[in-house]
């Protein structure tokens, strides 16, 4: 859905799905091959082997489902039984009756549903579907910091990508991941994207469209770094789309060796 308007969602470009699920596919294969579980965010999401596990996906989902009177409807001349209809005890009967799969697609989609009272057998009739889908959900390394303590999660700037964290926090909880803190709503943000762990005594943290210095400082202040020293990279004159993150230009690929993105080179370079 997100593909519709692609700036809209925070995409540079169009995405050709079937290619990206092929190369997610083909990266999954290859970390399978040398010892790497993957798992997959609707793989966690739909893994309800007790019934403790599917009443909390159904939390989920009921968070994530909105009924809602239309503006050509009097909300305050509602009979009991239409009142009933819009309330979430009747929202909840329907969501415990769904399947896992219908519960998932609920959570990526966050449907509003308008309802209009009608003159026919049914007290309600619906009139319309608006959804909020959860397009940048496949950037998993946005939502959580890997730091040499442990795994904290992070805050994205963009109220679009708010839900995605409570998500991913559900997911991580599922497959055994123990998390060390959240970066909180005072503290700035920062994203995975922006954190590079570069052994005992130093990391890597951005500072640019998507992380502020805030975000960096509440990781150094509460010591969830680990690290004796972080190093605070600034992209101040770039800001370019293609190259919001720091692991979108510099990677580490050894103890003496790392990868620079060659446009920003140079000290005078304007895109340094």
């Amino acid at each position: 859905m997100g593909l519709l308007h692609p700036v809209g969602s925070l995409l540079s470009s169009s995405l050709n799905p079937s290619n990206v699920q092929r190369q997610t596919r083909n990266l999954k294969d290859a970390l399978n091959e040398r010892g790497i579980a993957v798992k997959s965010v609707t793989a966690a999401l739909s893994r309800c082997d007790t019934p403790e596990e599917r009443a909390e996906l159904n939390e989920f989902a009921l968070g994530s489902l909105t009924y809602r009177l239309d503006d050509s409807s009097d909300g305050t001349l509602l009979t009991e039984e239409e009142a009933y209809l819009l309330s979430d005890q009747y929202k909840r009967s329907v969501v415990e009756k769904m399947t896992v799969p219908q519960l998932v697609d609920i959570i990526f989609l966050r449907p509003t549903v308008f309802l209009s009272k009608s003159d026919l057998s049914s007290p309600l009739a619906m009139a319309d579907v608006r959804t909020q889908p959860l397009s940048n959900m496949i950037y998993t390394s946005d939502h959580c910091i890997v730091t040499q303590k442990g795994v904290v999660l992070s805050r994205c700037s963009e109220a679009l990508r708010e839900p995605e964290i409570p998500i991913a926090e559900l997911c991580l909880t599922k497959i055994g991941v123990k998390l060390i803190g959240r970066i909180e709503n005072v503290s700035g943000f920062i994203m995975g994207c922006d954190f590079i762990a570069a052994g005992a005594n130093l990391c890597f943290t951005g500072l640019g469209p998507r992380s502020s210095y805030s975000g960096s400082s509440f990781l150094m202040k509460n010591d969830l770094t680990g690290t004796r020293c972080v190093a605070v990279v600034k992209n101040v004159y770039d800001r370019n789309s293609g190259r919001l993150f720091l692991t979108e230009v510099f990677t580490l690929v050894g103890y003496k060796t790392c990868l620079v993105l060659d446009v920003i080179l140079g000290e005078h370079n304007p895109h340094r």
